[in-house]
C-alpha cells in the first residue's frame, strides 16, 4: 500500500475533489499531495496519518502539507471518538471471549496466531 496514492492517482481526481486519509500514513504520497494542492489540481485534503509521526511532543512534525492552505492536518486523532473507542472495546472483549472459550487467535493483528491444545 505504500503510496497508493501517488501523482498518477492525484491526476486522475477531479479539481473540485478532496482526499481524505485516516487509514494508513504511507498510503498517500505526501509529496506529491502537496504539489497537487498547491497547484490546485484537488481543491482539497483532509490528512490524520502522516508517514513519520513525532515520536513525542517534544520532536517538531514536519511535513510539506502544514505550508498548504487547502489542507486539514490533525494530530493523528481520527479514531478517538467515543463511537470508535466503544467499538474497540466490544472488539477486543469478544476476541479475549472466543480466545478463552475455544482457544483460537485466528486473524490477530499484533498477537502471535495460536491455538491451545483440546481439553476433553
Amino acid at each position: 500500500t505504500q503510496d497508493m496514492i501517488s501523482q498518477e492517482q492525484l491526476g486522475w481526481m477531479k479539481p473540485e475533489a478532496v482526499l481524505i486519509n485516516a487509514s494508513r500514513g504511507s498510503v498517500v504520497d505526501i509529496t506529491a499531495l502537496a504539489g497537487a494542492l498547491q497547484s490546485k489540481a484537488i481543491a482539497g485534503a483532509a490528512i490524520d496519518v502522516y508517514p513519520q509521526e513525532p515520536k513525542s511532543n517534544a520532536e517538531e512534525f514536519i511535513s510539506p502539507l502544514r505550508q498548504v492552505d487547502n489542507c486539514i492536518i490533525t494530530p493523528h486523532v481520527g479514531g478517538s471518538t467515543m463511537e470508535a473507542q466503544e467499538n474497540i472495546g466490544v472488539e477486543v472483549a469478544e476476541k479475549l471471549i472466543k480466545y478463552s472459550d475455544n482457544g483460537s487467535s485466528f486473524a490477530s493483528v499484533n498477537f502471535p496466531e495460536v491455538t491451545l491444545p483440546a481439553h476433553p
